[in-house]
């Protein structure tokens, strides 16, 4: 089972498990490798290459700083990828010590802020920094008719009552003097024409002719009056109508500077309202521009919140992952008691002595070929108690052999022929045992 604190390679596997067995029948190492080895090759052929390797450097070394070289070798490949040790030589089998405290998991994602949150906050900084609208101030009306108006106005309310005096009428008094001389001038040809008459002889015709010539002329300057009196009321009525049509031509003319005005004040208004209008709607787009900017933060946000759900959802997972491996390796463990004890009734003690249990060299296995107990003499077998190899121990041999041969995945039927030879080989199983193992094991040649 694949742990989280271990790193499989992520590219494809140089060789593959097949092939490390071939080469560990060759190498005739394969005897040599523990069933942890075994399963590791299985996993990861390239790892069991690389043990096969150290195991071969192990076995040609003729030091014992070689050996222990070589050995270090291998188990910095048993640790990197499949977290156990093979003791001393590589034969035994030690899980490492692993506990909840060394579980290691890639550091969680982060969020230091959107990739707008610059241009956020610039905007925000715009938005502060906007100010308020402003505006040049109203055109302002000033009257260039006021003094003029209230004058006129002044002098239309004062205008006084008519009245006519022709003492003080300049005409009248012209015209009295003109009819005075022509009466002084028809009083004196009277008074001429008279005398003349009479001899120079002052006379009563003559004075009466003379008064009646002279107030003839004050009749006439008399007559005149009503004409100069409607004279001077024509004038009075004339400076009053000219006064009221000047009251009316300045006041068409104030009338015409406010018209001005007006206008001038409804485009000031249009015009302000226009650039009010422009104020607010780049204020807006700022306003608009801002939310933008923290909604695609938002949304980075909420995939960060996403990443960061799956994150710890699939640490949850490495960790489940990491737990079952420590289970497993647990139960590896009970497993490999359970089998060595096996083995050990059967006078195979090399499982116990790979768990790190001292034996009495009495009893150690010797060289058996790793699969099975050393045999107990070196003469063949034949499916009686001939060469100390009795019919009892070599049965026990050969399911203790196919047992060792189902526990190793990955095996072709080749190389389970061949397992089964070698112990034939060596002595550890009878002939017929060896005959009947291959047949067991599903031979078809």
């Amino acid at each position: 089972m694949a742990m989280a604190t271990l790193s499989t390679p992520s590219t494809r596997s140089q060789y593959t498990y097949d092939q490390f067995i071939q080469q560990a029948q060759r190498d005739g190492l394969l005897s040599e490798f523990s069933d942890a080895d075994l399963a590791l090759a299985q996993r990861n052929p390239d790892a069991g290459m690389s043990i096969l390797s150290y195991k071969r450097d192990y076995r040609n070394a003729t030091t014992d700083a070689d050996r222990e070289l070589a050995n270090l070798g291998a188990e910095g490949v048993r640790r990197s990828y499949g977290s156990y040790t093979g003791g001393n030589d590589g034969s035994q089998y030690y899980l490492e010590p692993m506990s909840p405290n060394m579980f290691e998991y890639a550091d969680a994602p982060s969020f230091s802020g959107g990739s707008h949150s610059d241009t956020v906050e610039d905007l925000y900084g715009q938005m502060l920094d906007y100010g308020d609208f402003e505006y040049g101030p109203a055109p302002e009306y000033t009257s260039r008719w006021d003094d003029t108006m209230v004058d006129l106005v002044g002098q239309i309310l004062n205008n006084p009552e008519f009245s006519y005096d022709p003492t003080a009428d300049q005409l009248y008094q012209n015209y009295k003097q003109q009819y005075t001389r022509e009466g002084q001038r028809a009083t004196a040809d009277a008074l001429g024409i008279a005398a003349a008459a009479s001899g120079g002889l002052p006379s009563s015709y003559a004075q009466t002719a003379a008064n009646q010539q002279a107030n003839y002329y004050a009749a006439q300057l008399t007559d005149m009056i009503p004409q100069l009196y409607q004279l001077a009321y024509d004038r009075y009525l004339n400076d009053y109508n000219m006064m009221i049509s000047d009251l009316g031509v300045v006041q068409g003319m104030e009338e015409s500077d406010r018209d001005l005005y007006l206008t001038d004040l409804n485009q000031y208004n249009t015009d302000r309202e226009f650039a009010y209008g422009n104020w607010l709607d780049r204020y807006n787009m700022l306003a608009n521009n801002l939310q933008t900017g923290q909604n695609l933060d938002a949304d980075e946000f909420d995939r960060y919140l996403a990443e960061l759900q799956q994150y710890n959802t699939d640490r949850d997972f490495a960790y489940g992952q990491f737990l079952d491996e420590i289970n497993d390796q647990t139960a590896d463990f009970e497993t490999l008691v359970g089998m060595a004890e096996l083995g050990a009734q059967y006078g195979d003690y090399r499982g116990l002595e790979n768990l790190g249990i001292q034996l009495p060299q009495a009893s150690a296995s010797g060289s058996g070929s790793g699969y099975l107990p050393a045999p107990a003499g070196e003469d063949e077998a034949d499916g009686g108690e001939t060469g100390g190899l009795t019919s009892a121990q070599s049965q026990a041999n050969a399911n203790q052999l196919l047992n060792t041969i189902s526990r190793i995945p990955g095996l072709t039927e080749e190389n389970k022929i061949s397992m089964i030879r070698d112990a034939y080989v060596n002595g550890q199983i009878t002939l017929d045992d060896q005959n009947r193992l291959i047949t067991e094991v599903g031979y078809s040649g």
